[in-house]
């Protein structure tokens, strides 16, 4: 038999700090649903409910201190998902 390695990929990331609305919102933009909210709704909405993101499967809540990946594929274009930070940490590096 064979062996194998899993090709590398870069993707971009960014981690949820329950404090960083700003910059995920910059990062990944704001979903069609929140964009008739003044910011300060939005950011009161985040703070009692929690951080949701929309992906290819449908709505997820993004626990505080998670990842945020934004990716590429052919079939979806940029889509981003969130990743449990043990996980994360696991199986991706910076790149210098």
């Amino acid at each position: 038999m064979k062996k194998y390695k899993k090709k590398p990929v870069i993707i971009e990331a960014i981690q949820w700090t329950g404090e960083n609305l700003n910059e995920i919102i910059a990062e990944t933009g704001l979903h069609e649903s929140a964009k008739h909210m003044k910011w300060e709704e939005y950011q009161e909405l985040v703070s009692k409910k929690g951080f949701k993101i929309f992906t290819a499967e449908g709505p997820l809540m993004v626990p505080v201190y998670h990842w945020i990946i934004k990716g590429y594929s052919e079939k979806l274009g940029y889509h981003c998902w969130p990743v449990d930070p043990n996980y994360f940490v696991e199986n991706y590096e910076l790149v210098k």
